[in-house]
């Protein structure tokens, strides 16, 4: 993760720490939210917390995460989200942000 960006963004470590506290707290509940709209068969709720882990991510970056979210957000509303290509997507999505979680909690305990 290069952090240049979010230096740019916010300008203030005060608030990159701020913003990488909400994004550790709030980013897993999103993922799990379109877990369970997947589940229920949801659309209009995977593709609503799609968009807003999008909005998120597009702020940090890594072009993987993108990628997947403008898939999500391109899918057809007549899709199943059961699909077999959209679970697969989402487990890589799981572990990608995962990933960020922890590259941003190792920054947390540096700064």
């Amino acid at each position: 993760m290069n952090f240049s960006q979010l230096n740019e963004l916010l300008g203030s470590p005060v608030l990159i720490r701020k913003f990488i506290k909400k994004f550790i707290l709030h980013t897993p509940e999103m993922a799990n939210k379109m877990k369970d709209a997947i589940e229920r068969n949801d659309f209009d709720q995977f593709i609503l917390n799609a968009h807003s882990l999008k909005s998120l991510v597009s702020y940090l970056g890594p072009s993987d995460l993108l990628d997947i979210l403008s898939f999500f957000n391109c899918l057809d509303p007549s899709t199943s989200v059961r699909n077999v290509e959209i679970r697969k997507k989402m487990c890589t999505l799981e572990l990608e942000l995962q990933d960020l979680i922890e590259e941003f909690m190792v920054h947390l305990k540096k700064s």
